[in-house]
């Protein structure tokens, strides 16, 4: 055990970029930067981590795992130990029948190796080009799109003959398809990788039309293993925790979910070094047990027990 008292609860922050994300808010991507302003800006990222009250991270960068793998590099380069937990993850959009772009994400454990993490990232593909992700395939997608359409995500013509331009626009436009999603989960070892699907926060599922699409929606509330909230209402549907307001559908929430409940939580979906654990509007995340991967896969058998999203 972590603890000799057991399971105890700390703050878990299971929604961070780093500095890899295109939508980094403080600089430009470690890919561009000198080796020293590299080494530099991991170190106050690092500093950051240990000195926050949080005692779990998970990286949650668009598309690639270069974020995690940089700060465990650097880590290993000091020959440093710190004493938090950091879980390399991906945030992606997924096919979907919807008019948005279907947010989905991965928390992976921290003991698999830098080649596992990248099988599975060779495992996901962009479906309207078929190819496996990487920058090359967010390009190639991109230079498919007509000037119009990146337009509208605010590029111009002339940005479709910049590669760093077309990284973006690739990140911000292409899906992945379902059934690599699957299949990059087969990559890893069983038990190494939990699917978080957003609800009601940002591109979340909440927001697809389940009596339209009712197939697609028992498939992704099915899908994940824990989902994305802040909205009290949405936790207790999702904990199983009957109340007057969910007491009419509760059973059916339930059915849809795979009949059982699931783990909710909340992130800071931080784009800044300064806002890791600053949880918007004070809903922080709460986890009873070993702050590791075998602690957070405990959640899923008594998420009720063992997360809440408050103040305390």
């Amino acid at each position: 055990m972590n603890d000799p008292r057991g399971s105890v609860w700390r703050k878990w922050d299971l929604h961070v970029h780093t500095p890899a994300s295109f939508h980094w808010n403080e600089g430009i991507n470690i890919a561009k930067r000198t080796p020293e302003d590299r080494d530099k800006v991991l170190d106050e990222l690092i500093e950051k981590v240990v000195a926050s009250d949080v005692a779990v991270f998970g990286i949650m960068d668009y598309w690639t795992f270069d974020g995690y793998l940089a700060i465990r590099a650097r880590l290993a380069a000091r020959n440093l130990t710190i004493p938090k937990t950091i879980f390399p993850g991906m945030e992606l959009r997924i096919e979907a029948p919807v008019d948005f772009r279907l947010n989905i994400q991965v928390v992976l454990s921290d003991a698999l190796t830098e080649q596992q993490l990248q099988d599975f990232k060779a495992a996901l593909r962009i479906g309207a080009i078929d190819r496996a992700l990487s920058n090359e395939s967010l390009i190639a997608f991109a230079r498919t799109l007509d000037p119009s359409k990146a337009q509208v995500h605010g590029f111009q013509e002339a940005d479709l003959k910049d590669e760093q331009k077309l990284i973006q626009l690739g990140s911000m436009t292409a899906l992945v398809t379902r059934e690599s999603l699957r299949s990059a989960i087969k990559q890893v070892p069983p038990d190494t990788c939990l699917v978080i699907l957003p609800y009601d926060t940002s591109d979340g599922l909440s927001k697809l039309d389940w009596e339209k699409h009712p197939h697609d929606d028992n498939y992704f509330m099915q899908t994940a293993h824990m989902f994305e909230t802040r909205e009290p209402e949405n936790v207790d549907l999702f904990h199983g925790r009957e109340t007057e307001k969910n007491q009419k559908f509760l059973r059916n929430f339930l059915k849809t979910m795979g009949g059982k409940p699931k783990p909710a939580i909340s992130g800071s979906d931080a784009h800044k070094i300064a806002d890791y654990g600053a949880f918007p509007s004070n809903r922080i995340t709460w986890i009873k047990a070993d702050p590791t991967f075998e602690g957070l896969r405990q959640t899923l058998y008594e998420p009720l027990s063992r997360v809440a999203i408050s103040t305390d």
